[in-house]
C-alpha cells in the first residue's frame, strides 16, 4: 500500500511491525492519531519517551517498574517463601490478573535456547539461585512454557536448586 505521505507511510510501517498489527489496522491507528490532534500526538511522544527513559527493571525479581523495586516486591503482605519462576512481564500480568498468586515472582527474561543462541548466562538465572539461597524462601514454583525451551529452562533450574 503506497501512501502519499512518507510520515503517514513510515509510522504506519512502525505500527505494523508490532506483534498481531496489520498493515489496515496501523494506518487506522496513525489516521486516528492525526485526527486526534496535535497535543493527543504529543502526549503521546512523550509518553513513548518516558518509557524508553523510566522504564526499568526491578533489581529483586526483573520486572518492569518504573522504581528500583517493584510494587511487588515491596509489598509486605506478599509471601516471601513462595517465588514464582516466569519467562517473562506478560507472564506476571496473567499472574496478576488471576488474582490468586499472592507469592513473589522472578522474571527469566526469556527460555534456554540453543538454536536461537540463548545461554544460561544470557537469563536471570544465577540471581534467582542466588535469591533462594540467601532468603527464606520455600518454595518455587515454575511457570514455563511447555515447549522443548521451557522444559530445558525449568530442568536446568530444577538442577541448580536441588542442592
Amino acid at each position: 500500500m503506497e501512501l502519499h505521505s512518507k510520515l503517514i507511510q513510515d509510522a504506519t510501517e512502525r505500527f505494523a511491525s508490532l506483534p498481531g498489527i496489520g498493515k489496515k489496522s496501523a494506518l487506522r491507528f496513525v489516521l486516528n492519531l492525526i485526527k486526534s490532534g496535535p497535543e493527543a500526538l504529543q502526549d503521546l511522544s512523550t509518553l513513548l519517551h518516558r518509557l524508553s527513559h523510566e522504564l526499568q527493571y526491578c533489581k529483586t525479581c526483573y520486572t518492569l517498574t518504573e522504581t528500583e523495586v517493584c510494587a511487588v516486591c515491596q509489598n509486605t503482605n506478599r509471601d516471601a517463601s513462595c517465588i514464582c519462576v516466569v519467562e517473562d512481564y506478560r507472564d506476571v500480568l496473567a499472574l496478576e490478573s488471576s488474582k490468586s498468586f499472592t507469592g513473589l515472582y522472578h522474571v527469566l527474561g526469556g527460555l534456554i535456547s540453543p538454536m536461537d543462541g540463548i545461554s544460561p548466562s544470557m537469563l536471570h538465572l544465577d540471581s534467582l539461585v542466588h535469591r533462594v539461597e540467601s532468603t527464606m524462601v520455600q518454595e518455587v514454583i515454575l511457570a514455563l512454557n511447555t515447549s522443548m525451551e521451557g522444559e530445558t529452562t525449568a530442568f536446568y533450574i530444577f538442577r541448580k536448586l536441588a542442592p
